[in-house]
């Protein structure tokens, strides 16, 4: 994923309301500065940076949501809710061409015709979305939105305490606040256990529990490296989560599309009269199975993390406590 830009006069001690300041007026510039090269720079990391910045403002918002008021939150939200979404279907054909590329190379052109034949039509339909993108009424609509997505921290509840859940208050500390966020937000993870352990099968489910992982890893990242071992712990847990439930999204989002090819092979081959002018269909089967295979792996790593959590009260954890110096010694012969 790509890293985030450091927010500059960021303290964790500080005021909730002043981080909060400090923290949208960044990730906002953040965004606009990587849409600014969005059309002149092909390369396709511009369009992940772009997309990726625009889910961490969209994730602090959903986390900091009882600080601000409806009307307000819902506009702001939804423009960057239709920009991160406009950019979507790019940035996953994206991925399949870099997966698919990456397959491809190991073997002779004659020996993967057919998957040859799959990347030309991701990269056809990869270029016919990037050519619409300058024509895009959401990204146009964007483009003049960063005075608007701005004025969001004037907005920031200044009474207090917010009664609604997670109860958050601007007066204390932002890292007081992330010591109350923190196990709220990981509840909304656990929800999805009963359904996603021992049904590997259940992909809504199981993308869902990834998407509801994101803010953890997107306001963890906020603290500088260091700044605590529990943050820092925390952090790599998730960050590795993400990544493994990703690539299972990317597998299976792969395979459906694989799938689909593969039978549209199969209605060619079927009329052709010669054997010779028919298309092998067996590298395409045999790079779905490397990718199911691959997909288990990662669907076990990912389960045995979530018993993990749950035997070593990860969700304890995420209250930030220090340990005392007894409890710390007890831990170490233990």
């Amino acid at each position: 994923m790509a890293k985030a830009q450091e927010i500059h006069g960021f303290n964790p001690e500080g005021s909730l309301r002043e981080c909060l300041i400090a923290i949208f007026n960044s990730r906002i510039e953040e965004i606009y500065t990587h849409f600014s090269t969005l059309y002149s720079d092909k390369d396709i990391e511009v369009l992940h940076r772009t997309r990726i910045s625009a889910r961490r403002v969209k994730a602090l918002l959903k986390i900091f949501r009882p600080l601000f008021p409806e009307k307000k939150y819902r506009g702001i939200y939804q423009i960057i809710d239709n920009f991160i979404k406009t950019l979507g279907p790019i940035r996953e054909l994206d991925v399949m061409i870099l997966m698919l590329t990456k397959y491809i190379s190991k073997y002779l052109q004659e020996d993967v015709k057919a998957l040859l034949l799959f990347l030309a039509k991701l990269k056809n339909e990869n270029l016919k979305l990037r050519a619409g993108l300058s024509k895009s009424v959401e990204l146009k609509q964007f483009a003049r939105e960063k005075e608007f997505l701005l004025s969001i921290t004037s907005k920031i509840d200044k009474s207090g305490k917010n009664g609604k859940p997670p109860h958050l208050n601007v007066f204390r500390s932002f890292i007081d606040n992330t010591k109350i966020a923190l196990p709220f937000l990981y509840d909304g993870i656990i929800e999805y256990s009963v359904r996603v352990l021992n049904k590997p099968r259940n992909k809504y489910d199981l993308h869902r529990m990834r998407i509801k992982t994101k803010p953890i890893r997107y306001l963890l990242e906020i603290f500088p490296t260091g700044y605590s071992m529990k943050t820092d712990e925390i952090y790599r847990d998730i960050k590795l989560f993400v990544e493994k439930t990703g690539d299972i999204h990317d597998a299976d989002v792969m395979c459906a599309r694989l799938e689909d090819f593969l039978q549209e092979l199969r209605i060619f081959n079927k009329n052709q009269k010669l054997a010779k002018e028919k298309i092998a269909t067996k590298p395409i089967r045999e790079y779905m199975k490397m990718l199911k295979e691959s997909r288990t792996d990662n669907y076990n790593l990912v389960c045995s993390m979530l018993y993990r959590w749950e035997s070593d009260n990860f969700k304890g954890k995420m209250t930030l406590q220090k340990e005392d110096e007894e409890s710390q010694v007890a831990r170490y012969y233990l």
